[in-house]
């Protein structure tokens, strides 16, 4: 079967390097809150990614659909 959508649960805190990469068939990932860590390339290839994440993250932010590290300001994903 085709992974399509994962929600991630309150508690974790780091996503891997290349923890999703190439999952192709992913649309839709949420970002819990207490997200502090995403990896290298964790959505390397993740084409039709769509990346929501908690309002009370205080570590990443989506906007004009791309994650954004608030720290560093960096791109994380597009």
């Amino acid at each position: 079967e085709k992974l399509e959508t994962i929600i991630l649960p309150d508690g974790l805190e780091r996503i891997g390097n290349g923890a999703f990469w190439n999952c192709c068939s992913l649309e839709k990932i949420s970002l819990s809150s207490t997200v502090t860590e995403i990896g290298e390339k964790a959505f390397a290839n993740c084409k039709r990614i769509n990346i929501e994440v908690s309002e009370e993250n205080n570590t990443y932010v989506v906007k004009n659909n791309c994650l954004i590290d608030k720290m560093t300001k960096t791109i994380l994903s597009r």
